[in-house]
């Protein structure tokens, strides 16, 4: 008889412990829940799990979230074996999608398959089950407790920016090379000539030249197309 009492008391005294822990579920940062993990892959099971204890390795959030899974227990782990089963990659999300069900238990009891829930499902089991005002924090915990775990929850996952939408850069287009426009090269001022070759003066003793001159040149290149034709006209005349 004090056997079956014993029994019933650790049964009884489990179940407030867990209730205890389902109260209110995590609101911790994705990076907390994160870090929580990626350190324990080199940590043995510790003495003592305390704040003095995450504080040492820069874990604000991890008795809570160790306490929350049923990792962690009046300040030290519950079983040295379950501690290295989540250390291990190999056994870690089958030991967390246990511990992770059974922690959340009300919303997986709620929704049968997160999977094929929508965001609005799962908020609704949140606000249903905890009681909760803003369900923001408590949702990105649940999905990052859920990716650890290999539970799929697609309406939980980071969206990805869609090319073209609003908010997104469109892709970069460099304006094209400007080049610089060629100087067209000068030409050789013509003179009328007579039938020895030389330049001819005409009936008025006057020498005639004629000037090409392109529409884009500048200023400065008339100016020196002028000056090389008087010269020509100079020498020709001499």
């Amino acid at each position: 008889m004090t056997d079956e009492r014993q029994e019933k008391g650790g049964r009884a005294k489990v179940a407030r412990r867990r209730a205890a822990r389902m109260d209110r579920p995590p609101e911790s940062a994705t990076g907390d829940i994160d870090r929580v993990f990626e350190r324990m892959r080199t940590l043995a099971p510790p003495a003592k799990i305390d704040q003095a204890w995450a504080t040492s390795f820069t874990l604000p959030d991890a008795v809570k979230i160790l306490t929350f899974l049923g990792i962690a227990e009046e300040g030290k782990p519950v079983d040295t074996a379950l501690w290295n089963r989540v250390r291990l990659p190999a056994s870690r999300e089958e030991a967390l999608g246990e511990l992770v069900r059974e922690a959340y238990k009300p919303i997986f009891d709620q929704i049968a398959d997160v999977a094929e829930a929508s965001r609005e499902d799962i908020e609704g089991a949140f606000v249903n089950q905890y009681n909760l005002g803003d369900t923001g924090r408590y949702l990105r915990a649940f999905g990052a407790f859920c990716r650890h775990a290999g539970i799929s929850v697609p309406a939980l996952e980071p969206r990805r920016a869609e090319v073209g939408s609003g908010g997104t850069k469109p892709p970069r287009t460099d304006p094209p090379a400007r080049t610089k426009p060629q100087t067209p090269k000068p030409a050789a001022a013509s003179t009328a000539r007579d039938e020895r070759g030389k330049p001819s003066t005409g009936g008025s003793g006057s020498l005639t030249a004629s000037v090409v001159i392109s529409p884009e040149w500048t200023e400065e290149q008339i100016r020196e197309r002028l000056a090389l034709v008087k010269r020509l006209v100079d020498e020709a005349g001499r």
